[in-house]
């Protein structure tokens, strides 16, 4: 699993992000995504809501994440199956600040 280089910003509660991450698969092409979230540095067991569905254009994966606990960090995974039957995966993470 690779870093994708950045995390998402900081998020309010109640706050609706989206995102995007790029894939750069070696050989083939990515032709399908899964996404998983979990919960990091504090408890949430509905994290799996918080992550939508997602798109897919080309090696561009998008997504929405929403409704995040405060005070709680999330690691999100995205997986790319590629033409060739490989899988690779990046992730990046994202907090929930306290309300103010």
């Amino acid at each position: 699993m690779s870093y994708s280089g950045t995390d998402l910003a900081d998020m309010d509660p109640g706050e609706e992000k989206s995102f995007s991450l790029t894939f750069v698969p070696v050989s083939g092409t990515v032709v399908s995504v899964s996404w998983g979230i979990t919960s990091i540095g504090g408890l949430d067991p509905y994290a799996a809501s918080k992550l939508a569905a997602g798109s897919l254009s080309g090696a561009v994966a998008s997504n929405k994440v929403s409704l995040l606990v405060p005070g709680i960090k999330y690691l999100i995974i995205a997986q790319a199956t590629l033409s060739t039957g490989d899988v690779i995966s990046l992730y990046t993470h994202v907090f929930c600040r306290m309300p103010t």
